[in-house]
């Protein structure tokens, strides 16, 4: 995680937290300094935000990864995976051994996102949020991202 994406993550995390009453269409957890999700890369992210709900992408906390892991049986190569968090139920997968991310399509298919940091970008940039659905309208988080 680059530390602008860091900053981004705690501004929008801060940005939620000072309207609490508004709509949930986002939730960014503090960070879990202990995190070790088996994956480098990703245990820098929890580190930041432990997990969040950014509109249509959700990111699983620590806590949260090994009750997804069923998710992974049918992969080629499963051990070398972690399940990370989902697209609109679509589970996110992570290398263990890098920072490449991928959607478990139909089969077990993969569909590359690209590495971890471009993934980050979707959750907290708006034009790249809305290029992971572009067949989509806009969500309150899009519209949200927008605006800060």
């Amino acid at each position: 995680m680059t530390p602008e994406l860091a900053a981004r993550f705690v501004l929008l995390r801060d940005r939620l937290l000072s309207a609490p009453l508004g709509p949930t269409f986002g939730e960014i957890a503090t960070g879990n300094p202990s995190a070790h999700s088996g994956s480098t890369a990703y245990d820098a992210v929890l580190r930041v935000a432990d997990g969040g709900m950014f509109g249509r992408i959700d990111l699983f906390p620590q806590a949260a990864l090994a009750g997804h892991a069923y998710r992974l049986r049918g992969l080629e190569d499963a051990a070398e995976w972690v399940i990370i968090g989902q697209v609109l139920y679509v589970p996110i997968v992570m290398s263990r051994s890098g920072s490449s991310t991928a959607l478990v399509g139909e089969n077990d298919a993969l569909e590359a996102l690209g590495d971890l940091d471009d993934l980050l970008a979707a959750c907290v940039e708006a034009c790249r949020y809305a290029a992971l659905a572009p067949e989509l309208p806009p969500d309150d988080w899009q519209r949200f991202l927008e605006t800060v």
